[in-house]
């Protein structure tokens, strides 16, 4: 049976990858600071806007992973982990 990763489950993966890299950073890091921080303000009318990390909860629902299983490293490597097999590699 040979499946073939597509680019979205590979854009999936690697933002995931990264959102669990910037979550383990100590909390006076830059990069942890910007994905925490609520801008003030009102919003502009309509249909709020797609962010990245709505992107990412859903990411994370899809591979049924949970809000803290990003500070074991090894198990969240493991878990959001896509096999492909047509070229034999694992992402």
């Amino acid at each position: 049976m040979n499946t073939k990763t597509s680019i979205l489950d590979f854009i999936k993966y690697r933002q995931l990858e990264w959102y669990g890299h910037v979550r383990r950073m100590a909390d006076d890091r830059l990069p942890l600071r910007i994905l925490e921080w609520n801008p003030l303000g009102r919003q502009k009318r309509g249909r709020p806007r797609k962010t990245w990390i709505s992107d990412i909860t859903h990411a994370m629902q899809e591979k049924g992973l949970e809000e803290l299983d990003w500070n074991d490293r090894t198990q969240w490597r493991t878990r959001i982990k896509i096999y492909n097999l047509d070229k034999g590699r694992c992402y």
